[in-house]
């Protein structure tokens, strides 16, 4: 599996939450935003997991 096809959906997936956390602090839904981050952190440490993955093939 290549990286740079996964890379522009991966983007566009970040692009998405990114929006919908901003949506979630305009609407004063603190809850729903925490664990929206939660999300992007598991996002962001499997990408890194994923480059380690690639760099060792």
């Amino acid at each position: 599996m290549d990286l740079n096809l996964i890379h522009p959906t991966v983007i566009a997936m970040e692009r998405f939450l990114h929006y919908c956390g901003l949506f979630l602090k305009r609407k004063n839904q603190k809850p729903l935003y925490e664990a929206l981050q939660k999300v992007k952190e598991g996002i962001q440490q499997g990408k890194k997991d994923l480059e380690v993955s690639f760099q060792a093939t």
